[in-house]
């Protein structure tokens, strides 16, 4: 007599295995909600004006901010794991609206003098 596993309450190769919003995985309630409401209201005027026209485009300072205070408050300092969750991660793919800047990017970031930042909040 075989053992009765449960069955997969879902067809694991069927086309919508997700839903059509990824994000909609997440709870309703999901505090990167909160913080991307918040994030909308940081004013980064005085650190756009410090980019050149010339060049590659760059990822917009409020994106970067965002992805660096909400890793903050997971416990998260490490470039190279904040670039691991930006791919891996739901809620910071949601904050990072599904970019993923390279480690780099976030760290020489983070090396711009914390002046800068003072009038951000």
């Amino acid at each position: 007599m075989s053992v009765p596993f449960k069955s997969s309450p879902v067809e694991f190769n069927q086309h919508l295995l997700f839903p059509t919003n990824i994000f909609d995985l997440l709870p309703k309630d999901h505090e990167c909600f909160l913080y991307a409401d918040l994030f909308q209201q940081i004013d980064t005027s005085r650190l756009e004006s410090l980019y050149s026209e010339k060049g590659q485009n760059a990822y917009h300072p409020k994106l970067i901010v965002s992805i660096l205070i909400f890793a903050y408050s997971q416990g998260v300092f490490s470039s190279r794991k904040i670039e691991k969750r930006c791919n891996e991660d739901l809620s910071f793919m949601f904050i990072a609206q599904m970019n993923c800047p390279n480690f780099r990017v976030l760290s020489d970031f983070r090396k711009k003098p914390w002046r800068l930042f003072s009038g951000l909040f």
